[in-house]
């Protein structure tokens, strides 16, 4: 099988004979109930799971951690064994995972160059995809570095932190970054 980068908008899986496209596997990130835990260098101006947290200007995180739950969509507990079934799952397929942010300025809508956070993976075995459980390891090697970004009321964000789902990298007018790069997406 050999796998090609998807085209503008395409979905992983099959695309002809032998021939795979690259990318986050959707089915599989929705199964993957993961909550950051993010520490950062000062308290947090008000906390709490649903209340906003918002940190102090100064902050910056030491450390994240992820917590997977063992839950389903309707948040009834799995028995341990379907958590380590989904931690095994192919969540992206590719041998190679660009993980990619930038923002803008809200008013010029001008790149941030100083905002620009990329850091590449690679799958070591010849299998051609990474597991759900490698996926949340590189996806927190970069919130270790990504999270430090001031976008949360002009400090880091500790509040979106629930793992929704992988998204394309695009820029303001929403075309795909070519080559395909992707971040995680958040909710709270």
């Amino acid at each position: 099988m050999n796998l090609v980068p998807p085209k503008a908008g395409q979905h992983p899986g099959v695309i002809g004979p032998n021939q795979m496209a690259a990318g986050p596997v959707d089915n599989t990130i929705s199964r993957m109930s993961v909550l950051l835990h993010i520490k950062t260098s000062m308290d947090s101006v008000n906390c709490g799971m649903l209340a906003s947290r918002v940190e102090h200007e100064d902050a910056v995180v030491v450390d994240v951690t992820a917590e997977w739950l063992n839950l389903d969509d309707n948040g009834k507990e799995l028995p341990a064994s379907e958590l380590e079934a989904v931690k095994k799952l192919p969540a992206f397929i590719g041998h190679e995972l660009v993980l990619h942010q930038q923002y803008y300025d809200a008013d010029t809508e001008e790149p941030l160059s100083n905002m620009v956070y990329n850091m590449k993976f690679f799958s070591l075995d010849k299998k051609g995809f990474f597991t759900a459980e490698e996926l949340m390891n590189c996806i927190l090697k970069w919130e270790k570095v990504h999270r430090n970004a001031k976008i949360w009321h002009g400090a880091v964000d500790a509040h979106h932190v629930f793992l929704e789902s992988m998204r394309w990298s695009t820029d303001l007018k929403g075309v795909d970054i070519i080559p395909a790069c992707f971040f995680p997406s958040y909710g709270s």
